[in-house]
């Protein structure tokens, strides 16, 4: 198949090196010059000359949701890096165009893949988890914003430690715990005051058919593997990370993990999920995390955001 990556910065090099390791056809699309590599400046361009089969979103987060939604419109596949969006009205535009979408979109949701998150959805499969509780500590600086312009800014990034490092452990306790039906969360500024606008400290309670709690920040002193815990009504303790998986105290054999791809945060899981998408358009088969499955997460982090202490809905 054809693909086009858009945007060819850390997370684009990982996709298009995964599909070219997997034998597809790859064109670059980046408004960055010394990015594109001879490819495209306008995505808009390139999807009317190349007439991809499957195009990468792999740009700024305030970016995705008009990429997504003409992509889809001109009839072409969809694989958009998290998060889908970053606002309400986005995500209605969106899953409206795939509802009338020939293509099928796809959400990059890759920790859904690990070995030991499958292993843990196939066990809590049929369980009843009641609570659950998750860390999520990193380190991030004044340096790391200052390399991207976009970076720690409402309008652009859409948040901080929620919408981008920490959507991913969001993604895995609901996956895994269920919907909340509501979320009251607390977030705010504690290590990077004056280097963002955005927050960098989120507290967070989901209240659904389980109570599930979340801690994230990026004012950590490493990059701490996200834990996750869960208890089962049938009187199960599960604990989750990246690269193991313990049940009631004892370890569960795991298949082994891909190697991580460029940063070890982003984890090896890519290569997983975009094996699956592309089998699922081979096949004809639905892709498990659609646009009203990635939006999940979107939906959570952005109650937590209107919260301010109260509950609202997801």
């Amino acid at each position: 198949m054809k693909a086009t990556v858009i945007g060819n910065g850390n997370i684009g090099r990982v996709h298009r090196a995964v599909l070219q390791e997997l034998g597809h056809t790859v064109v670059v699309c980046d408004t960055d010059q010394g990015r594109r590599q001879g490819g495209y400046a306008d995505w808009r361009e390139m999807l009317a000359a190349e007439g991809p089969d499957v195009v990468h979103v792999c740009t700024p987060h305030y970016l995705h949701a008009d990429m997504v939604a003409g992509c889809l419109a001109a009839g072409v596949h969809v694989l958009c890096e998290k998060p889908l969006c970053i606002c309400r009205a986005d995500i209605a535009r969106i899953l409206e165009a795939e509802r009338h979408a020939a293509g099928m979109l796809g959400v990059c949701l890759q920790n859904r893949f690990n070995p030991s998150s499958q292993a843990a959805h196939a066990y809590l499969r049929g369980r009843h988890v009641v609570s659950a509780a998750a860390m999520h500590s990193w380190h991030r600086d004044a340096a790391y914003y200052a390399t991207a312009g976009w970076r720690g800014k409402w309008e652009t990034e859409g948040g901080g430690v929620l919408i981008n490092q920490a959507l991913h452990t969001v993604d895995l306790m609901q996956w895994l715990a269920g919907m909340p039906h509501t979320v009251s969360a607390q977030v705010g500024q504690l290590a990077l005051g004056g280097a963002i606008e955005t927050e960098d400290t989120a507290a967070l309670r989901m209240c659904g058919d389980a109570l599930c709690t979340l801690y994230a920040t990026t004012g950590g002193g490493d990059d701490f593997p996200p834990v996750l815990l869960f208890r089962t009504k049938e009187g199960d303790r599960v604990e989750l990370l990246p690269d193991a998986l313990h049940v009631n105290g004892e370890q569960v054999p795991l298949a082994a993990a891909p190697a991580a791809r460029a940063k070890p945060c982003y984890g090896g899981s890519h290569r997983l999920l975009i094996e699956e998408f592309y089998r699922c358009i081979a096949a004809g088969e639905r892709f498990p995390i659609g646009g009203e499955e990635g939006a999940k997460s979107v939906r959570i982090v952005l109650a937590a955001y209107e919260s301010r202490g109260k509950e609202v809905l997801p």
